[in-house]
């Protein structure tokens, strides 16, 4: 899966760059898997596995990359507000990766970001997170 090499190549890379130390690079580890198994939820999943960043003191994945093709979009984002609303915080930001098949040898991604949202009312020292809330978008 593509998701897995860029996820080793951007780990080395931070580490190069010195973003990351080598120690904290130790502390993060990739995550695999998806929704329903994580979070004990009845249902259907998608075909494809999420994958997610997740330090090695954590129950959940604080980042989780999500992919699937423009029809199973819908389930995706389902699932996307599953993560945020189930983990309680833990899952902090979901990126969603949309194919859509341009011709017979090209396709393109329709990329969005999201961060937990919280209801209206929400209790500041405990927030109610209602799902996830879109703060960027590519194409």
């Amino acid at each position: 899966m593509a998701h897995h090499r860029w996820f080793f190549e951007e780990k080395a890379s931070f580490i190069r760059l010195e973003v990351l130390s080598e120690s904290e690079s130790n502390d993060l580890k990739l995550w695999i898997g998806n929704v329903y198994d994580t979070l004990q939820l009845p249902g259907a999943r998608r075909m494809e596995h999420d994958v997610g960043l997740r330090p090695i003191e954590c129950e959940f994945p604080t980042v989780v990359v999500m992919s699937s093709w423009a029809d199973s979009r819908s389930k995706m984002e389902w699932e996307m507000h599953q993560w945020m609303k189930s983990s309680d915080g833990g899952v902090q930001k979901a990126i969603l990766l949309t194919w859509v098949s341009i011709s017979q040898y090209e396709v393109a991604c329709d990329l969005g970001v999201y961060v937990p949202e919280f209801a209206e009312n929400a209790d500041e020292d405990d927030p109610e997170i209602i799902g996830g809330r879109k703060i960027q978008q590519e194409v």
